[in-house]
């Protein structure tokens, strides 16, 4: 059934609700009611995201982002490939088993998982390092994921949380 449901560009979409995995796949609930898989962790707007960056002065590779988005607060957070320290890399090397845990299995399902509950928004702060606890449903189950974000919107790391 989830291989039957269309992808769509979250960028253009109106979602209600939080993610839904099930299966390895990230499910969203349109304001239509009607249930959508996500087209891509980086949009058709990935350039004019790119774009207002580059016109802020922020420095990041184009090349290595994974994906790019904007919350509804306006605020634009990417996840480059990183390294041991920071980005998809360190998450992979730290956090995949947790992440595998919930049926998130290969880099794509998690920087795009990642990525859409980033841009969903919400979340509450932890602090004031950049880190934000999101409550996300994982197959029917509440959980939450901690992402950290350097005050330039770059994803430094993000895992599974057990408060």
């Amino acid at each position: 059934m989830v291989d039957s449901l269309p992808s769509v560009d979250l960028s253009t979409a109106t979602t209600v609700g939080t993610p839904v995995v099930i299966g390895g796949a990230t499910l969203y609930l349109l304001s239509n009611g009607n249930w959508v898989k996500a087209a891509s962790a980086a949009s058709a707007s990935s350039s004019q995201l790119f774009q207002e960056l580059e016109e802020l002065g922020v420095k990041f590779s184009r090349a290595n982002t994974v994906g790019i988005v904007k919350t509804p607060s306006g605020v634009i957070n990417w996840l480059e490939n990183g390294n041991s320290g920071a980005g998809l890399q360190h998450i992979m090397e730290r956090h995949s088993q947790e992440f595998e845990g919930w049926g998130l299995t290969s880099e794509s399902q998690v920087s795009q998982f990642i990525l859409n509950t980033v841009k969903n928004g919400g979340g509450t702060p932890l602090g004031d390092n950049g880190a934000r606890l999101y409550e996300v449903t994982i197959n029917g189950v509440t959980k939450y994921m901690n992402v950290v974000t350097g005050s330039n919107g770059f994803i430094v790391m993000a895992y599974p949380y057990s408060p």
